[in-house]
């Protein structure tokens, strides 16, 4: 048990510390960022089970949101929104987390 209360703290104490370094860097606009540096890397590996999760509870959540709104294809279209924002490769995989 204290082996994962170890991995949990350590986990939530570097994606902390990747969340401040890129807000305290001068300059840094979104995008400048190498794709292959090593904290790029580590930050999409980081995030990804935590954006899977997400992509996975949205598209699971908005099926009985579509069901119990009669069909309305509006909600359809707003659920199928949410699902291609969330669940691209592209923010899927990157070591951006949008806010």
């Amino acid at each position: 048990m204290r082996k994962k209360s170890a991995c949990i703290v350590v986990l939530i104490a570097v994606l902390w510390v990747s969340l401040a370094r890129a807000e305290d860097a001068p300059g840094a606009a979104p995008g400048q960022e190498q794709g292959n540096s090593p904290l790029a890397v580590t930050r999409s590996v980081i995030y990804f089970p935590f954006k899977g999760v997400i992509c996975a509870v949205g598209t699971v959540a908005s099926f009985p949101a579509y069901v119990l709104s009669g069909l309305d294809p509006q909600v359809k279209s707003d659920t199928e929104a949410q699902r291609k924002k969330y669940c691209r490769q592209d923010y899927l995989f990157s070591p951006e987390w949008p806010r």
